[in-house]
């Protein structure tokens, strides 16, 4: 990651594997897990507030508007092997772009 890219930081939810979340830290990523039995509004909130890409395997958070949360990456890919979307997830946060919603 350049100094001009801004860091992408991600809020882990507990559905998540942990191999997930040291693979992200390790990559140097901001990272950040959901206290457990956080609500749904709650996770959005802190989302939204600290700009934060959530990952979660919750299909609910697929149909968050934007004025709800910030973002979602919403796992859909088996998570038998962590290395199988390792891969994936570092090309996105390689290719991530910025966007300024106003």
């Amino acid at each position: 990651m350049s100094s001009s890219t801004p860091t992408l930081k991600f809020l882990i939810d507990e559905n998540v594997r942990t191999e997930l979340t040291a693979f992200l830290k390790k990559e140097k990523y901001n990272v950040k897990t959901i206290v457990p039995k956080s609500s749904d509004s709650e996770i959005s909130a802190l989302s939204k507030k600290e700009l934060r890409i959530l990952i979660t395997n919750d299909s609910d958070f697929s149909k968050s508007l934007r004025t709800e949360i910030y973002s979602v990456v919403w796992l859909r890919i088996p998570q038998w092997s962590s290395n199988f979307y390792f891969l994936p997830l570092k090309n996105y946060c390689k290719n991530a772009k910025f966007i300024q919603v106003e």
